[in-house]
């Protein structure tokens, strides 16, 4: 069996040809993890399901969730009459709650509560990294033999719609990489908060005082022709602040 982890994280419309496109296994991902219920979160869900029925997929499926996708994908399903021939098992996410759903391979996976307008949950993925003991790439620590295995965590945090909730700060605080929404700039402070979204500035006040290593920014807003914008506030905070792009690979270290 391979030691690969792979996941997927949300699933908008769209989301198996953007797969497909940029030539990732999508045929291989054992685990999804829905943040929420809107649609721009799980409405590729069931075209994936349903492409993976139809090229023969019999690897099983672990979805977490807040309550209510499988009672939404099994109506689906018995509407289009369509039985995938291969084991979905759903996980409840409880609601206001953190916990640990899962430990496969070398990945610890946590869930913490965010702050939208329907249930939903962020996610914080802790991977064990094994180096070689090498003295010239590891001489800041004290190795007595040069075949020693050092082990370090790296943490990634996705902190998917939500407001500004001081609460989120300890469940990501020191991770490597945090991905977090900032659909707005601070002009539309007042509109964030009514639809339970954050400003850019906010969400680099919260890697600020999370000391997270590197923040990634998403999720802005159509009313914004220049993204950059959004992310000039944010720098103004926390400098180590890059704007989230399709395709684009971030190594979490």
């Amino acid at each position: 069996m391979s030691d690969e982890f792979v996941g997927l994280v949300d699933c908008g419309e769209g989301t198996q040809f953007r797969l497909k496109a940029m030539q990732l296994p999508w045929g291989k991902v054992r685990y999804i993890f829905i943040s929420h219920l809107h649609g721009d979160h799980v409405y590729g869900l069931p075209p994936l399901l349903t492409t993976w029925h139809l090229t023969g997929r019999t690897q099983p499926l672990d979805i977490w969730s807040p309550p209510g996708l499988e009672d939404m994908i099994t109506r689906l399903f018995e509407h289009t009459r369509c039985q995938p021939g291969f084991t979905i098992r759903f996980h409840e996410v409880q609601e206001g709650a953190a916990s640990r759903l899962l430990v496969a391979r070398n990945v610890t996976v946590r869930s913490f509560p965010l702050r939208h307008r329907i249930p939903c949950t962020g996610f914080l993925f802790e991977a064990e990294v094994t180096s070689g003991g090498d003295r010239k790439a590891f001489s800041r620590i004290d190795v007595t033999d040069e075949h020693e295995q050092v082990k370090t965590i790296h943490r990634y945090a996705y902190c998917s719609d939500t407001a500004f909730d001081q609460d989120i700060i300890r469940h990501v605080r020191g991770a490597n990489l945090m991905y977090h929404e900032a659909t707005f700039r601070e002009m539309h402070r007042e509109k964030a908060a009514q639809t339970g979204h954050i400003t850019a500035l906010d969400a680099a006040i919260m890697a600020t005082r999370a000391e997270v290593g590197r923040l990634l920014i998403g999720h802005f807003s159509a009313r914004y022709p220049d993204a950059g914008i959004l992310l000039d506030e944010a720098r103004q905070q926390f400098p180590a602040t890059d704007g989230a792009e399709e395709g684009q690979i971030y190594i979490v270290t």
